[in-house]
C-alpha cells in the first residue's frame, strides 16, 4: 500500500505513448505493473457513485526527459474513482474527456474549470520538474518524473487530499498536509524537501487546492452523474 492510503494507479511508458486506456492498478506506487481494462465503462456498471462510501477524484502526471535536449514530453490523466475520464498531453494542450457517460459534461462550467485546473497543474508539474533536475543533481540522462494529487471525500463528511512526485518509477517526495512538510522518501530529494519548505505559503496553497478546490470538483461530478442517472431513469 502506499504512502497515500490507496493503490495508485500506474501508467508504464508503453501505455502513455500509445494512448491512454481504463487502467486499474496493483498495489504499486509509481511502478509500471498495470491490469488494462478491455474497455472504458460508465460509472454505473463500474460500481462506483451508487452507494453513500467514499469517492476519489486523482490526476496522474507523467513527463520524459530524454538525453539528447529535447523538451520534455508531458501528459496528464485523470481518475474518478479509478476509472479514466480525462486525457491530456503535451501536443494537443487540451483536456479531452475519456468515456460515454461524460457526455454532456464538457459545455458545463464544471468541465470549463476542469480544463483550466488541468492546465494549471500542468504549468505547476514544469516548473517543480525544473526544480527537481536542478537541485537533485538529476540534469543528465533519460529520465521519467511523475506526479500524483487529488482527494477523496469520504461518508462523514471528512475530506482529504494528497500530493506527491516520483521520479523513475520511484516515490520521490511525498506532501504530509497535517504538518505543512514534505517528506523525502528518495536519496536525492532532500535539497528539495529544504527548499519547498523554505515557501510554507505554497504549501498551504497545495493542501487548499486538494482539500478545497478538487473535492468541490468532486462533488460536482458526482453531482453531474446523479443529475444524468435520474434523467436516465425518467426517460
Amino acid at each position: 500500500m502506499s504512502e497515500i492510503g490507496t493503490p495508485n494507479l500506474c501508467c508504464s511508458r508503453a501505455e502513455l505513448e500509445h494512448g491512454p486506456r481504463c487502467l486499474r492498478a496493483e498495489h504499486c506506487s509509481f511502478g509500471l505493473l498495470i491490469r488494462p481494462l478491455d474497455r472504458l465503462q460508465s460509472p454505473r456498471s463500474c460500481g462506483y457513485l451508487s452507494s453513500p462510501e467514499s469517492h476519489r477524484l486523482q490526476y496522474n502526471l507523467f513527463a520524459m526527459v530524454s538525453s539528447d535536449g529535447e523538451p520534455p514530453s508531458y501528459s496528464a490523466h485523470g481518475y474518478l474513482d479509478d476509472e479514466l475520464f480525462l486525457h491530456y498531453d503535451s501536443e494537443s494542450q487540451r483536456p479531452e474527456p475519456r468515456g460515454t457517460w461524460l457526455d454532456g459534461l464538457v459545455e458545463t462550467d464544471t468541465w470549463k474549470k476542469e480544463k483550466s485546473n488541468v492546465k494549471e497543474i500542468g504549468q505547476d508539474f514544469k516548473i517543480t520538474l525544473r526544480q527537481i533536475m536542478d537541485q537533485s543533481n538529476l540534469n543528465t540522462g533519460s529520465h521519467t518524473f511523475q506526479e500524483t494529487l487529488g482527494c477523496e471525500l469520504h461518508e462523514d463528511g471528512t475530506r482529504r487530499g494528497f500530493w506527491k512526485y516520483g521520479y523513475d518509477g520511484r516515490d520521490f517526495l511525498i506532501l504530509q498536509p497535517e504538518t505543512l512538510t514534505w517528506k523525502a522518501v528518495h536519496p536525492a530529494a532532500g535539497n528539495l524537501k529544504n527548499a519547498l519548505e523554505e515557501e510554507p505559503r505554497e504549501i498551504k496553497i497545495k493542501k487548499a487546492k486538494t482539500e478545497g478546490d478538487c473535492c468541490d470538483q468532486l462533488l460536482s461530478y458526482l453531482k453531474f452523474w446523479q443529475e444524468k442517472k435520474a434523467g436516465t431513469d425518467v426517460g
